[in-house]
């Protein structure tokens, strides 16, 4: 009998089986994890401001202090950062609640002065100075790299005066431009669609109109949103350029010569050329996404016999349709997926979706007050806990938990390993790669129990999507972006004209259809990232790159990755990211194989779907 992780732990965990229970539940973190009342938090919010304020008004520190000083601002972090997961879950849970909002965002602005204070004392003369072999004297060992991040971004950092300014002159027109994006979007005007189920938005009924069996109907759902965001391109284009000018201004002013560079070596700890070498080599490949894009328009011609395929054709492949799971049905399937992480992996995650320990929260009813998407919680010294706004058991949604969960499981192991605040986080290509690879193992897993042909070729394609969206997207939306800093800086990008050329011609490179389709060329104003968190969507580019390298060692030899793994996600990022995965898992961002493993795990992938679509009869096709 195979090995089933979720029977097993199940059982132990005294869960009941999939089949015993049924699906539609809400299940609701425990908030006495934190605070056993809002009364108590708030008389423990107010002890803990008054101490932080304290602790930022102490004379600057002598060198037989710091230690001292380290430890208590870790107390301090960890007692503010529980009251802000206390207050984002309940703020999650109703979005009107204004008290919940003014406790995150006051506890948030505690966070941020702690964490500018402690650098700033890290910066002093005092401490900049000492040597490895004074610091060890000191008993300083633990806080080396906090050290040594300290003093590199020592060039980069503004006097406090100076950073208050910057703050003052830069945030209240970044947070303007995002609220602008954000009404804009939520005004756009679309006309419904009339099917035979009705009139259709097609900006949230797109998987009912996309396998519309009426083609004009396909199409004119695939168009309006497109069509929509581009009757607001001046101000979306005006918006992004305004954001540009702002973030490369903040950028220099740091002393950074670009806003790449800033942006790559904080998140990333790479240098803009080596970031711009990347995109280029990727570019070099586009092959392999048109190949993977001509099998599917093969055979949707095949099925369908239209001979001029386009991307509104593209959904009818297969006349598949999942059923949506209850949420145990879903929680096993989540548990056998993983399996190739190991037991103790597996085992962590049963606790986490076991609800009985208070760390879901998940509405099966009403969700309208409610936080849109997903998220995950937790910090050193305080509970995970994972959100989702609702749960309706299709992959899409099966998906979120699963990837919120992978950061909740880093977040957890972590917390058991005693990582310091200051270690809690690092490059967040890293954590994205953890999530993105539990995405993988899951379709792996549903295509694996599928048990007809066009459930199996539903989720080969699903599995091949994941990996275009992670790679050759990413890398689509880092090259523009990169392009768009770029033209800024040189005066060659000016209006909404300019931005739509720049991604018609980086489309019209990657894409098969792209030359064919010319309102894709106003996909760019639908990249939220781009307006909310410039420069942050090429993470996901080196995120699935060393998503696609732990697959591969994860299910090519599972015995000797599973330690190392758990080993790397324990132990916080107390060094850069290339050490850690040199260190724990033998391979870097700098390696050649990187992108070569994820360029033929795609080639893999895309000779396993025509293989099944030689398979699949008419019969089994839409009509």
């Amino acid at each position: 009998m195979l090995f089933s992780p979720s029977l097993l732990i199940l059982a132990i965990a005294g869960i009941q089986s999939p089949a015993a229970m049924g699906g539609g539940s809400s299940y609701h973190a425990d908030l006495k994890r934190y605070f056993e009342s809002p009364a108590i938090e708030l008389e423990t919010r107010r002890a803990t401001i008054a101490s932080v304020t304290a602790f930022l008004h102490e004379p600057t520190w002598g060198r037989s202090e710091i230690s001292a000083r380290l430890e208590q601002g870790e107390r301090l972090l960890t007692q503010v950062m529980n009251h802000v997961v206390y207050c984002r879950l309940r703020d999650s849970r109703d979005v009107t609640d204004k008290d919940a909002k003014a406790c995150e965002t006051e506890m948030n602005r505690n966070y941020d002065l702690l964490q500018s204070y402690i650098n700033s004392e890290l910066q002093a003369d005092n401490v900049r100075t000492l040597s490895d072999a004074e610091a060890d004297k000191l008993d300083l060992g633990p806080y080396r790299f906090l050290i040594a991040k300290a003093k590199a971004a020592a060039a980069h950092t503004l006097s406090p005066q100076e950073q208050r300014l910057a703050d003052l002159l830069s945030a209240p027109l970044l947070n303007g431009w995002w609220d602008r994006y954000q009404q804009t979007v939520a005004n756009l005007k679309v006309n419904r669609i009339e099917t035979k189920e009705g009139a259709l938005n097609p900006l949230k009924d797109e998987t009912k109109i996309e396998t519309d069996p009426d083609r004009a109907i396909r199409r004119a759902g695939f168009e309006a949103p497109l069509q929509a965001y581009a009757s607001e391109g001046q101000v979306l284009a005006a918006t992004l350029i305004d954001v540009a000018r702002e973030t490369t201004a903040i950028a220099q002013l740091h002393k950074y010569p670009s806003a790449p560079a800033s942006i790559y070596a904080s998140r990333l700890q790479l240098t803009e050329p080596q970031v711009r070498d990347m995109l280029d080599a990727i570019a070099e490949h586009a092959d392999i996404l048109k190949n993977y894009e001509r099998l599917r328009v093969k055979q949707v011609s095949r099925a369908t016999g239209i001979a001029d395929v386009h991307s509104w054709d593209l959904a009818l492949s297969t006349n598949f349709n999942p059923k949506p799971m209850s949420f145990p049905q879903a929680r096993a399937a989540l548990l056998d997926a993983l399996a190739p992480l190991g037991p103790e992996y597996v085992s962590n995650f049963a606790w986490l979706l076991d609800p009985g320990n208070g760390a879901l929260e998940i509405s099966g009813g009403d969700s309208s007050n409610r936080m849109l998407g997903g998220f995950s919680v937790g910090y050193p010294g305080v509970p995970v806990a994972v959100y989702v706004q609702d749960f309706t058991g299709t992959p899409a949604a099966i998906s979120t938990i699963v990837h919120e969960g992978g950061h909740a499981i880093n977040r957890r192991l972590m917390n058991e390993n005693g990582v310091s605040p200051f270690y809690e986080s690092g490059p967040k290509f890293l954590s994205e790669a953890y999530a993105i690879l539990n995405e993988l193992l899951l379709l792996d897993e549903l295509e694996r129990t599928s048990n007809t042909l066009a459930a199996k070729v539903y989720y080969e394609e699903k599995f091949l999507d994941k990996l275009r969206l992670e790679v050759f997207t990413s890398a689509e939306e880092g090259s523009f972006e990169q392009a768009v800093y770029d033209g800024v800086v040189t005066g060659a990008i000016n209006c909404r004209e300019d931005l739509d050329k720049i991604n018609a011609d980086i489309l019209n490179k990657y894409e098969l259809l792209a030359p064919q389709e010319s309102n894709l060329r106003f996909g760019w104003m639908k990249k939220r990232l781009l307006f909310e968190d410039p420069l942050y969507l090429v993470n996901y580019l080196y995120a699935a790159l060393v998503a696609c390298k732990l697959y591969e060692m994860a299910v090519t030899d599972p015995k000797n990755f599973q330690p190392r793994y758990l080993a790397l996600l324990r132990e916080g990022f107390d060094a850069p990211g290339n050490e850690l995965l040199q260190k724990n898992m033998g391979f870097t961002l700098d390696s050649k194989g990187l992108l070569d493993g994820a360029l033929q795990l795609m080639r893999q992938r895309s000779v396993q779907l025509s293989q099944l679509y030689e398979q699949m009869p008419l019969s089994h096709i839409r009509p």
